[in-house]
């Protein structure tokens, strides 16, 4: 990952106390833009911060015998408010919990022959 933007806990999902991941299928290209980003799963409120999120992302493009390949990704992006809904210690915006990211299928043959990433977890 060269670049990631934290997604923002939306304000109406904090007030409604909602949690949970938001799954994500895109597409990283050759250049490591994402695109064809799609819902695969998760809350519509969060969904929508963690799109406006990984469309500005910018990957380190995955390699196939040492040249950049297109590839397939499903990001997880796990929202979870603290555990106490009424510290205010900070007026700062809640950003998410855990950010998890796996890979899989290039898109060239649907192999998965590529350099395939590991899995991350970044703590909020």
């Amino acid at each position: 990952m060269q670049h990631r933007v934290l997604p923002e806990y939306p304000a109406q999902a904090r007030s409604l106390r909602l949690e949970g991941p938001v799954v994500l299928e895109a597409m990283v290209m050759e250049d490591g833009s994402v695109h064809d980003i799609k819902l695969v799963s998760g809350h519509p409120t969060l969904a929508r911060a963690a799109l406006d999120a990984v469309r500005q992302w910018r990957y380190q493009p995955y390699r196939l015998n040492g040249k950049p390949v297109a590839m397939r990704t499903e990001i997880r992006v796990t929202f979870k408010l603290p555990k106490y809904p009424d510290d205010r210690r900070s007026a700062r915006p809640i950003p998410y919990a855990q950010l998890r990211i796996s890979s899989g299928r290039p898109k060239s043959d649907g192999t998965g022959a590529g350099q395939r990433p590991r899995s991350q977890k970044v703590a909020g």
